[in-house]
């Protein structure tokens, strides 16, 4: 593995425009024209990663000495973060209270005090509307010195108390922010307990006395918090319905924000999501009317981000189409995939691998419900082929499953057991989270022995499925395989 190098990797994670930027702001802070630091800057652009050892060679190549490189990057580091810094001035509610409280300390420095207490009173009222409380002792700070000169004794009495005010609000949200914070490092303690288990362990958290009440939050980050922490209670608990109540609660604390929703967009679209999917599998008759809420969160935006123009389009396909296939509209379900299709390719810099293995198996999924098997096992052998088991193993998995289904319709039945062994080999040391699954996969490897006793067998296999099917789900809640394959539905089609 490469030795990181700051300077690389901050020019790696820059964006078109940010380099664009930086290259007319060098041409006006750097005063000899096509500088080394210039000609360094174009070839740490030019690098796939930030590896210090291919810039070394290629700096080399491009002729430049090596004698002073390290000083020269160091130079040319804090020059880009100037840039960076100039470039997003004003981008963001705290970043314009600090180009703010720098033009109050100008002021001040001047002795232009009742422009520099007009200038405090307005970034006070800015910090305060969104909870930036370290930031509003500064502020304080700074208008205490301009009353100080003034002899605002009065002035100065009141300014001490909106700084013990903001202090309790302070302490309030960092409250419900650490209460956040434990309750997901006890999630890692709960994977593997029984949701009987989980209640136990979890009664004695959600007792505290600062979740009994949604009125005990002060202030909008300490009410997203509150809601947050039960929002991530219930998903611990396997209570769908009570989830979804606290993620729609959520989204309306933060729906009151125009603000945080211009600064935060992804953390809308991570509840749009959680939404989506606890009402597309608990309450089907609602999920049009979220997705399409979720296709127009752009239009609440002043300035739409790529990367959100991505995340929404190409969620909401990931979510229309398994919505189509469980209704049975295939020609749309069909269409739908074609339009995330095109988005995956427009989108291209912005998907995820995840998202683009879901796609593939969206796909086969299509085509297995179309009847058509082989075209389901050319679509899987791709995911199968292109991702990792360590990494997405349950999509792997279920991209498995759903060959054995293609190929018992095909009638392949020696291939059944090589796949249903690589399933069992992949779930075996996750047991405890895959409970559901590995019977699945037990059931199912028994259809290669259909070929030796007839169809009568494969009958007898499904039936003891379908029996055995809801309490078995029951019996197993976090699984995710009723999300992906609808067992019975396959079953029912193919006996």
């Amino acid at each position: 593995m490469a030795k990181q190098d700051k300077l690389l990797e901050l020019v790696h994670s820059m964006s078109m425009s940010e380099k664009r930027y930086f290259k007319l702001f060098s041409q006006r802070h750097v005063t000899h024209s096509r500088t080394n630091y210039e000609r360094l800057f174009e070839l740490a652009c030019d690098l796939e990663e930030p590896d210090p050892q291919v810039f070394d060679q290629k700096v080399k190549e491009a002729g430049l000495s090596l004698r002073y490189l390290s000083a020269e990057k160091y130079y040319l580091y804090q020059l880009v973060l100037r840039a960076l810094s100039n470039f997003h001035s004003g981008r963001s509610v705290s970043l314009q209270v600090k180009e703010w409280l720098h033009q109050i300390e100008i002021l001040f420095d001047k002795g232009l005090y009742d422009q520099c207490l007009a200038l405090t009173h307005k970034t006070r009222q800015l910090a305060e509307k969104n909870d930036l409380y370290a930031l509003l002792m500064e502020i304080s700070l700074w208008e205490r010195k301009v009353l100080a000169e003034t002899e605002e004794v009065s002035a100065i009495k009141e300014s001490h108390s909106q700084v013990l005010n903001h202090l309790a609000l302070m302490d309030n949200m960092h409250a419900f922010m650490l209460l956040y914070y434990q309750l997901l490092e006890m999630e890692q303690a709960l994977e593997n307990e029984t949701r009987e288990q989980r209640r136990e362990l979890l009664e004695p958290y959600i007792r505290h006395p600062f979740l009994q009440s949604e009125q005990v939050p002060l202030s909008f980050q300490a009410q997203r918090h509150y809601w947050m922490i039960y929002a991530r209670y219930y998903r611990l608990m396997q209570m769908p319905k009570e989830e979804l109540e606290a993620n729609e609660q959520l989204l309306r604390i933060m729906d009151a924000s125009q603000m945080y929703k211009e600064a935060s967009p992804y953390d809308y679209l991570e509840v749009y999501n959680r939404i989506l999917n606890l009402t597309l599998y608990h309450q089907p008759e609602d999920f049009e009317g979220r997705l399409r809420a979720l296709r127009e969160f752009p239009q609440a935006l002043a300035k739409v981000p790529r990367n959100v123009q991505a995340r929404v389009a190409l969620d909401a396909g990931l979510f229309e189409v398994p919505w189509l296939l469980s209704l049975g509209r295939l020609e749309e379900a069909e269409e739908a995939l074609e339009t995330l299709q095109a988005d995956a390719v427009s989108f291209r810099q912005q998907l995820t691998p995840m998202q683009m293995l879901e796609l593939i198996f969206w796909r086969g999924r299509c085509a297995l419900q179309q009847g058509d098997p082989a075209r389901t096992i050319q679509v899987i052998n791709e995911l199968i082929n292109d991702s990792n088991p360590e990494e997405h193993n349950f999509l792997h998995v279920y991209g498995r499953l759903l060959a054995v289904m293609a190929h018992y319709q095909k009638q392949n039945f020696p291939t059944i057991p090589y796949f249903c062994d690589a399933i069992l080999r992949l779930l075996v040391q996750q047991k405890h989270r895959f409970g559901l699954e590995i019977w699945v996969v037990r059931q199912l490897r028994r259809l290669a022995k259909v070929e030796f006793r007839g169809p009568g067998y494969a009958r007898l296999i499904f039936r003891g499925i379908l029996s055995d099917w809801e309490e078995k789900t029951a019996s197993h809640p976090e699984s995710r395989l009723p999300e992906y394959l609808d067992l019975p539905a396959w079953i029912r089609i193919v006996s």
